[in-house]
């Protein structure tokens, strides 16, 4: 009888699951969606205008930013969340915002060692029929059967994704505008850690967060982060 006492009580120990923390850090409203999404998911999130000084116990750092290029500071911390095999999500835009897009090719660049990676400098997806719905989706596997597409409002594209990089959501024009980089993609310090890049900070705020939006952000969490 102690014997089986004991191994119920491991099983129950085992099966305990812990919520995953996560910050954001943010220079508008607009990552509000992203942070009632992850708690409606059952994580801990911690916001707020710039990164606290030690990120070493979040398992996930979601840089909501879209104008400035990301310092070597932040560069670091987002590291450090890599190592620690966590997640690190990267906002970036169109052609009009080449800043914050040259330093998040960088970033990609350095973290996987492939220097083809290339977020462009001259396309962008646009509004002409269907370009701004992403309807292509791979990797994702919670879409539900009615999902239809991720709505952009003037994203920008990554052309090319590298040797290893994976598309998340494209448009029918082939557009990539959300990707993401994991395992043997990263360099041996982050093999363990996820990189997404979405390419329109809009896809999170007013009109254009549509139903839609809100269930590929939660796939997003479900399957990646």
């Amino acid at each position: 009888m102690k014997f089986l006492t004991k191994i119920l009580l491991i099983l129950l120990l085992t099966s305990v699951s812990y919520a995953d923390d996560a910050v954001i850090v943010y220079q508008n409203s607009y990552y509000s969606s992203w942070q009632s999404r992850l708690e409606a998911d059952s994580h801990n999130v911690t916001a707020g205008s710039t990164l606290p000084s030690d990120v070493s116990s979040y398992e996930m750092l979601i840089d909501f930013r879209y104008t400035a290029a990301i310092s070597s500071s932040d560069e670091t911390k987002m590291e450090t969340v890599l190592a620690n095999d966590g997640t690190v999500v990267l906002i970036g835009e169109n052609t009009s915002f080449q800043t914050r897009n040259n330093s998040i090719q960088a970033l990609l660049r350095q973290w996987t060692g492939d220097n083809t990676i290339t977020y462009s400098t001259s396309e962008y997806i646009g509004y002409v029929g269907d370009d701004y719905q992403l309807s292509d989706t791979n990797v994702l596997s919670s879409l539900p059967g009615n999902w239809a597409y991720l709505n952009f409002a003037a994203g920008g594209v990554i052309t090319d994704l590298g040797d290893d990089g994976e598309y998340i959501a494209k448009n029918s024009d082939g557009q990539i505008g959300v990707a993401m980089w994991r395992g043997t993609a990263l360099t041996a310090n982050y093999q363990g850690g996820v990189v997404i890049v979405i390419t329109d900070v809009n896809h999170a705020s007013g009109s254009y967060y549509t139903a839609d939006n809100t269930e590929f952000i939660d796939s997003l969490i479900n399957d990646l982060i």
